[in-house]
């Protein structure tokens, strides 16, 4: 039985970089500071996100309306993602 062969497809490497990449990240819950619309920052623990990206679970929350032990923010509410010695 022959093996099957890697795809070349670029769309195909490229999602795999990336679901490998945000896999490493999430496994080392790293801090990291998502900005928000209308210059809104929140920070804490990066902890998950789902394959498509739709949204990001972060522990001990700090926002301007106080501090969540956890919260989801959706990723169309994010305009960036800084993290911290990762």
């Amino acid at each position: 039985m022959s093996q099957p062969v890697p795809s070349t497809d670029s769309a195909f490497v490229q999602r795999e970089n990336s679901l490998l990449l945000w896999s490493a990240l999430l496994r080392a819950k790293p801090q990291a500071e998502l900005g928000l619309y209308q210059g809104t920052t929140v920070s804490g623990v990066l902890c998950s996100t789902n394959a498509g990206l739709d949204g990001f679970v972060l522990r001990d929350m700090q926002s301007p309306f106080g501090t969540y032990k956890a919260a989801e923010i959706r990723s169309q509410d994010v305009r960036h993602i800084q993290i911290d010695r990762w």
